[in-house]
């Protein structure tokens, strides 16, 4: 293209006339990249309605289906084994949270102790001295 091309770089009236009649053209790399992608675009989403299509329609839920019991069947029915998971999963995480905060307050225990220990230390402040590394 740059060999049949027959202005050069400052001619910027010719330039933009050849750029105006790429885009048109849509010969140009970035509008024959953007093609590709929007035809595999295409072609993927046909590609999922015939999935959909062959997997049928969707069924709803009887009308007088109450899902309030928490479970995810939708068929109504109460599962206790589930509730009972919920539950002891409940109360492990009490659990957990109840040992977190017993520990956190041993943490500040053991803080407040120790800040004791220290106002009761004295600094030791000596001269700072350089070194000199062309004494060796």
């Amino acid at each position: 293209r740059r060999d049949a091309a027959d202005f050069s770089p400052k001619d910027s009236g010719r330039a933009a006339a050849f750029l105006a009649t790429e885009r048109e053209a849509r010969s140009g790399p970035l509008s024959s990249w953007f093609l590709q992608e929007v035809s595999a675009s295409e072609a993927r989403e046909a590609e999922l309605r015939a999935e959909a299509e062959n997997r049928g329609p969707i069924e709803a839920d009887a009308p007088g289906d109450d899902d309030s019991d928490g479970d995810d069947d939708s068929d109504g029915d109460d599962d206790s084994a589930a509730r009972e998971k919920r539950r002891k999963r409940q109360a492990s995480k009490r659990e957990r949270q109840r040992q977190a905060a017993q520990g956190q307050a041993q943490l500040e225990a053991a803080a407040a102790a120790g800040s004791h220990e220290l106002g009761t230390a004295t600094d030791t402040v000596e001269d700072f001295v350089l070194s000199d590394l062309e004494e060796e």
